[in-house]
């Protein structure tokens, strides 16, 4: 009985080491405070005619307690099988600012911009072409946090990485798309398989 105690104990004490190695290993991952304004659309005159944009605005806040630099990106996932990433849109980024009344940065200004600690700043994560068929929207953000995980912790295999979700439903049809109002039906952050490892692993 007692050699089993043991046994049982030194399993408990490895499991604790690892844990603690893993812990040791992952110092230094934060998530930023994140806020946002919904998902919404725009109109913005082109030559070709006035062209929808998508957009997330939001507002970062430090709290690493040490200057930081992020790198936003966002992607759009719909039921019609789009994929969609976020992109600057200088003309749009100004009407949207314009709308808010606010300054805001797109993502490559954002990842431009570094933010003292206890500092926010607004951002905006802008879409273009979106496909008037969808309905359903997986809306991605990614740059809020550098958290990761593994599905296999021993063997250090399937990373995920930790970013904010949006499920987004707009009902209607292809014709003034833009005049059907999203709905943002669930949220909050998820991790999301990348084939890219973990920095210092």
């Amino acid at each position: 009985m007692k050699n089993k105690m043991m046994r049982v104990l030194v399993v408990l004490l490895a499991v604790g080491l690892v844990a603690g190695v893993a812990t040791a290993r992952r110092q230094g991952l934060w998530t930023l405070g994140f806020k946002h304004k919904g998902f919404m659309n725009i109109l913005v005159d082109a030559p070709q005619g006035p062209v929808a944009h998508y957009y997330v605005s939001y507002r970062v806040t430090n709290t690493t307690g040490q200057e930081l630099t992020i790198i936003p990106q966002g992607k759009i996932v719909t039921e019609t099988g789009q994929t969609l990433f976020a992109a600057p849109a200088p003309k749009a980024a100004y009407a949207i600012c314009e709308r808010h009344g606010r300054a805001m940065l797109d993502i490559d200004r954002m990842a431009a911009e570094k933010i003292p600690a206890g500092e926010s700043r607004w951002g905006l994560y802008i879409f273009t072409s979106l496909d008037d068929k969808a309905d359903h929207l997986d809306v991605y953000l990614y740059g809020l946090s550098n958290a990761y995980k593994y599905t296999d912790e021993d063997n250090r295999t399937g990373l995920l990485r930790k970013v904010y979700h949006m499920k987004v439903a707009r009902p209607g049809d292809a014709d003034n798309r833009h005049l059907d109002k999203a709905k943002i039906v669930e949220e909050g952050w998820v991790w999301i398989p990348t084939d890219v490892r973990a920095v210092g692993e």
